[in-house]
């Protein structure tokens, strides 16, 4: 038995995509927060300046210098009327920082960029300049700090909880395996999926079709076997009975009567015998025919010079009426199909006196038509007939499997084939429809 792969646990997958989620989401607001901040941050950094000059004006009129310890990195210059330095910042030199013109303005100092503000005032000039980005990455510092401390906290718990609902979640399904593991091979009652999530309920109703189309294909096998052993027993116990017979027979015609009801028996046994095998290697046509297509009228000569013999005795004339170009798809398969009509006409239709086979292309499907001119067969009885076992005539030598391979066959390709009336209104007729799967013929019929 094959090993399964081993895949990742629906408790897994969940918690790792629900906290995929989370994190996108909180990364998402970061930026969208981070976004607000660059733009708000100017604006503060702005009111930060201007509050600075203010407070250096204040402290000039009362004959302080410098300023007092600020959170911000603060770089400033005063400036006299005769733009003479009188009073600076320790990481700044004697040239202005920026013109001495009133507002704002950006420039850049060592490397870094700077906003700087102008406050005039009377006898001179008061320069406060401070790092944009270095206003900017504190604040924006102290808003991802606030948001990545409660998610380091908040996603382990996340975890644990999303797996301890899922593996709740996931009781009853693990129940249901269980029972399913434990079933005998021939149990196909339905699961019961009241219990199970929603989510999964599908699935088990599939399964449970699934179930149902299993228990009838094997009871349709199990008769089938059952008829085919009847079938066989027949020809069988035939042959055993004279055998048994034969060494108490007068020699002369009573054993040469009862070596040909052996040798009917064995004829007819060993045909019932290849038919099964046919049905049974139907699989294996749908899976590996060849769809190179072929010429009708080749694969009917083929099947002439197969029933040339019994056409000759049976005073049948096999007649075509489609274009002699024509090609067809599945050429093994259309050989078996016409092989069991023509043998099914050869074996039923007592007074028939030719069968004639039309064929053309209809959209993307080969419609061919075969038909006699014999007895024909009862509305009521026309579905019957592509049933297994099925012979109308009991005294015929048919094993009553033939037109059920063709349905068979047929419907494996997604055709379909139906029995109406014969040539002229006359005997049997037979419709069939295959799609042009693979090779589309080259030629159509007139």
């Amino acid at each position: 038995m094959a090993s399964i792969p081993k895949t990742e646990s629906l408790r897994q997958h969940l918690r790792r995509n629900v906290l995929l989620l989370i994190a996108s989401a909180l990364v998402l607001n970061a930026l969208l927060v981070s976004l607000v901040v660059v733009l708000e941050s100017r604006e503060d950094l702005d009111e930060d300046l201007i509050m600075s000059a203010e407070l250096l004006r204040l402290r000039t009129q009362a004959g302080m210098r410098g300023l007092p310890t600020m959170p911000m990195v603060l770089s400033y210059q005063i400036w006299d009327a005769q733009r003479e330095l009188s009073e600076r910042s320790q990481d700044v030199g004697n040239v202005p920082l920026t013109p001495l013109r009133p507002g704002f303005s950006v420039f850049h100092q060592q490397g870094r960029l700077m906003r700087g503000y102008v406050l005039p005032v009377s006898g001179g000039w008061i320069v406060v300049a401070s790092s944009f980005w270095h206003h900017l990455t504190h604040r924006t510092g102290e808003l991802v700090a606030l948001m990545l401390l409660p998610a380091m906290f908040v996603f382990p718990l996340l975890g644990i909880s999303i797996g301890r609902i899922v593996a709740r979640s996931s009781e009853a399904m693990r129940r249901t395996a269980d029972q399913v593991a434990q079933r005998r091979s021939d149990d196909f009652q339905p699961l019961d999926a009241s219990s199970l999530p929603q989510e999964v309920q599908p699935l088990v109703t599939a399964f449970n079709r699934l179930l149902q189309r299993l228990a009838e294909s094997l009871d349709s096998e199990r008769r089938f076997n059952d008829a085919a052993a009847h079938e066989l027993r027949t020809p069988l116990a035939s042959i055993r009975l004279d055998a048994q017979l034969l060494p108490f027979l007068r020699e002369g015609e009573e054993q040469r009567a009862a070596t040909r009801r052996i040798e009917a028996a064995s004829i007819k046994g060993s045909q019932l015998l290849e038919e099964l095998l046919t049905i049974a290697r139907l699989p294996e046509h749908a899976q590996g025919s060849e769809l190179t297509p072929m010429r009708l009228s080749l694969l009917l000569d083929l099947l002439s010079q197969e029933f040339a013999e019994r056409l000759e005795r049976s005073g049948l004339h096999l007649q075509r009426d489609f274009d002699e170009t024509l090609e067809v798809p599945l050429p093994q398969v259309l050989h078996l199909i016409l092989r069991n009509l023509i043998g099914n006409t050869l074996n039923h239709a007592g007074g028939a006196t030719r069968i004639l086979i039309r064929a053309w292309l209809s959209d993307s499907e080969l419609e061919l038509w075969l038909g006699d001119d014999g007895p024909g067969v009862a509305p009521a009885l026309r579905e019957t007939v592509f049933q297994r076992f099925t012979r109308l005539d009991e005294s015929g030598s048919g094993s009553g499997l033939g037109l059920y391979i063709v349905r068979r066959s047929v419907e494996r390709f997604g055709g379909s084939v139906s029995l109406g009336e014969g040539i002229d209104g006359r005997g049997a007729g037979f419709s069939l429809r295959l799609p042009l799967s693979g090779t589309r013929p080259a030629a159509k019929a007139t």
